[in-house]
């Protein structure tokens, strides 16, 4: 694990996680816990793994290369995860599962 290997995995990634979720949002389908739900628990997997590493990397090996990495994409993932949680399309897709999954405890 070398800090030059982590922009590319970055990126990637990031474009992966984002068509995923864009994909989700806009299944034709109705929303569902599978397709909705654990679709986007999936489609994150990648740069979670990533950031994981990142994670360990960075508080293990801390030197000038990885804090250079941490400055510049911290704000990068920290947008990303934005995106995904601001996406309104996504958001009523979500809800309408977790409205699909209530029920009235009187």
């Amino acid at each position: 694990m070398r800090p030059e290997d982590f922009p590319e995995s970055f990126r990637d990634g990031h474009r992966r996680a984002a068509q995923r979720g864009d994909a989700i949002a806009v299944n034709p389908e109705p929303p569902t816990f599978d397709n909705t739900i654990l679709a986007l628990e999936r489609s994150g997997a990648l740069l979670d793994r990533l950031q994981r590493m990142f994670g360990v990397a960075r508080e293990n090996v801390t030197t000038p290369a990885y804090q250079a990495l941490e400055r510049e994409w911290q704000p990068k993932l920290s947008a990303a995860a934005d995106a995904i949680v601001f996406n309104r399309t996504l958001f009523d897709r979500i809800d309408a599962v977790y409205r699909s999954l209530r029920f009235d405890a009187r």
